[in-house]
Parts: structure tokens; C-alpha cells; sequence
């Protein structure tokens, strides 16, 4: 019972920990994406 507790602490933990570290990366992107659309406006907008 005592093993079956243990292990499932480390599988909620190994799953909290990679589910943050992909979300992570996913929102940097997210982000890098949204400032890159915003200086392709900018420059559009200073072309004639």
C-alpha cells in the first residue's frame, strides 16, 4: 500500500513538472509570436 502511495506521488509529480515545462515553452512561443506580428505591423505601417 505504502509503495503504491509513493509511486503514484512520483508519477503526479513527474506529470505536474513536464506538463510545466511544455506549457512553458508553449506560452514563450505564443508570445514571441504575438511580438513578432506586432513590428510587422509597425514596419508596414511605415512603408509608403
Amino acid at each position: 500500500m505504502r509503495t503504491l502511495l509513493i509511486t503514484l506521488l512520483l508519477l503526479t509529480a513527474v506529470m505536474l513538472i513536464y506538463s510545466a515545462t511544455i506549457g512553458g515553452a508553449d506560452g514563450a512561443l505564443h508570445q514571441l509570436n504575438q511580438s513578432n506580428e506586432k513590428v510587422k505591423q509597425r514596419i508596414q505601417s511605415l512603408n509608403p
